[in-house]
């Protein structure tokens, strides 16, 4: 019987990753869950593709820190919980493994095949933007998290502009209202829970140019 060979990255492929690229690799979810688990990198899986991207930078670990913390005090416990991105969301047909940047569970959480770091109900999402991501996360995880029933809100942050979108289901199906918000003295609206945007990129680090 013939053993199947695992995927694993060509130089090629780290070159192009340590230079803030992403890879991608068509594979089977049985591939993927080996791939996940021999490699150093973030990896997604997105209806038969292996997804690679490149280690996250300071502004952008910050920006999951300072945002996890405040919607600790909007969204408290027992009721809901705030999880860092070590816990990755799954679609429970097996087309989607994703990784958010911060989550919020409603209630109790439900995993997949016994994991419990692979959570399939969701509450709020928040994705953090990186040039490399950026066309990734609109495309592919955005519609991807809009569908899984679970998903009351989808907050898109842009470090580059600091400004906040705010995705939020309505009553109508498969209908969401989005709302830009992108002025210092604007205030966030999640689920009925107000956040002044100015509070999200306070003491934002400022890097100096290399």
């Amino acid at each position: 019987m013939a053993v199947l060979e695992k995927i694993r990255l060509t130089p090629e492929q780290e070159a192009i990753l340590n230079d803030g690229g992403i890879v991608r690799i068509p594979a089977t979810w049985d591939e993927f869950l080996d791939f996940k688990e021999e490699t150093r990198y973030p990896a997604e899986f997105h209806y038969g593709e292996i997804i690679v991207t490149s280690m996250a930078k300071l502004v952008h670990e910050w920006l999951v820190v300072q945002i996890a913390s405040l919607l600790k005090t909007l969204f408290p416990t027992p009721d809901f919980f705030v999880l860092s991105s070590n816990i990755d969301l799954i679609k429970t047909n097996k087309t989607g493994y994703y990784n958010a940047d911060v989550t919020v569970v409603q209630g109790e959480p439900e995993f997949f095949a016994e994991r419990e770091d692979w959570l399939t109900n969701p509450y709020l999402v928040v994705e953090i933007l990186s040039d490399s991501t950026r066309q990734k996360d609109f495309n592919e995880k955005i519609p991807e998290y809009q569908t899984m029933p679970s998903v009351k809100v989808v907050v898109v942050v842009d470090p580059k502009t600091d400004s906040v979108t705010v995705h939020t289901r309505t009553d109508r199906p498969k209908t969401w209202l989005a709302t830009r918000y992108d002025q210092p003295g604007e205030v966030i609206e999640l689920d009925g829970r107000s956040l002044p945007l100015a509070e999200v990129f306070r003491g934002k680090p400022v890097l100096k140019p290399r």
